[in-house]
């Protein structure tokens, strides 16, 4: 009997610390979040076997009772300059004094010191001329307000990362084209890489789409495109045998593309709780 198996959760062999780095990021401990629904799904053996010891190596294995070895290899499409903008929010200040209430979106541009350096004084007045708004434009920032505070309550500003807009409605052709350019792209050569050199008959890729991904491809994952799947199957590199793509953190629909199976909603099909 193999007393660390429980079917349904992954066996996790990164150090603490590494775990502890990974949630703490942009968007979380994703790796760990994707093996969780992998280990659901197959109801295999799933290890998080990555735990930095040597280069390459593959972020996940599956090991199938009645089967070869799969491997996995989890990628978030998100732009770096916005990751570091998000993690430089949330480990410094994220309001700002004020009589009134400023809600304040900050892109991947922005300078996150020159923001909470410069806000108070431009925000001062209870509107936004067009000067302080060609401002706020150099600095990579939209701005709501400003609202007044209910008895009780204080102002302030607030500073949140930006989000993404995109279709209502699942948006399958923006979604396919850009899982196609992604995959193929030089941001994932290192997905592909490891995954060839493993030789195995099953190479799955683990796709993030975060709010920097193109806001069609990002919406399609929301809970409103339920039950509705793409119609066409993805353009996968030879590399890529089987495909995974949910939003970060953890959020939404995950859809997965098999080849005996075609597209699948995976809340629909899991094997294990």
């Amino acid at each position: 009997m193999d007393l660390d198996f429980t079917r349904g959760y992954p066996i996790d062999l990164r150090p603490q610390e590494r775990r502890k780095r990974a949630a703490g990021g942009a968007v979380g401990d994703f790796e760990g979040m994707a093996a969780r629904v992998v280990a659901r799904l197959t109801g295999e053996r799933v290890i998080i076997q990555d735990d930095g010891s040597r280069p390459a190596m593959p972020d996940i294995r599956i090991e199938y009772a009645t089967k070869p070895i799969a491997y996995v290899e989890v990628v978030v499409d998100i732009d770096t300059s916005y990751a570091a903008m998000d993690a430089e929010v949330s480990k410094g200040v994220q309001s700002l004094p004020s009589d009134r209430i400023w809600w304040v979106r900050l892109s991947g541009r922005s300078n996150v010191k020159e923001v909470r350096r410069r806000l108070p004084a431009l925000l001062a007045a209870d509107t936004v001329d067009p000067g302080t708004a060609r401002q706020l434009a150099m600095m990579g920032v939209t701005v709501d307000g400003p609202g007044i505070p209910r008895s009780g309550e204080t102002g302030g500003i607030y500073l949140l990362p930006a989000g993404t807009k995109g279709s209502a409605t699942p948006a399958w052709a923006p979604f396919l084209d850009w899982l196609a350019a992604f995959l193929a792209s030089g941001e994932t050569a290192d997905v592909r890489s490891k995954l060839a050199a493993t030789k195995a008959p099953e190479r799955h890729a683990f796709v993030g789409a975060s709010f920097t991904t193109n806001g069609d491809a990002f919406f399609a994952l929301h809970e409103e495109g339920r039950p509705e799947l793409p119609a066409s199957n993805p353009a996968l590199p030879p590399e890529i045998t089987h495909l995974w793509v949910w939003t970060t953190p953890g959020i939404g629909r995950c859809l997965a593309w098999f080849p005996d199976m075609g597209w699948i909603d995976v809340i629909d099909h899991w094997a294990t709780l």
